[in-house]
């Protein structure tokens, strides 16, 4: 199955599942517009945090954790069994099932 057939299929059978575009790309200051291709689409979990998708949770983690682990452990008094906890609810908060798209644009 073609992964534009594969959409069109996730898209019938859920249909109230968002559709959300996953576009890897380096960095630049260039405004353009490109064209892509759907290589891949399935259904999975992902969040947004400081501007990036992650549908990873172990990334979601390290970057969570670089970002808050002075306030984490000042705010829970080092108590790690607290800190897991409050890992743990907020990756079931943040995260959320949709229709992920993955789109090459390297051509």
């Amino acid at each position: 199955m073609l992964p534009i057939e594969k959409l069109a299929k996730l898209i019938n059978e859920n249909p109230t599942l968002p559709i959300v575009p996953m576009v890897y790309k380096d960095s630049d200051d260039n405004c353009s517009c490109v064209i892509g291709s759907v290589i891949n689409c399935e259904i999975a979990e992902y969040t947004i945090y400081k501007n990036q998708m992650y549908d990873n949770k172990d990334d979601f983690l390290e970057a969570y954790l670089n970002n808050n682990e002075e306030d984490l452990e000042h705010k829970f008094k080092g108590n790690a069994d607290d800190i897991n906890s409050y890992i743990k609810q907020l990756m079931k908060n943040e995260f959320k099932k949709a229709i992920i798209v993955t789109i090459d644009i390297s051509n």
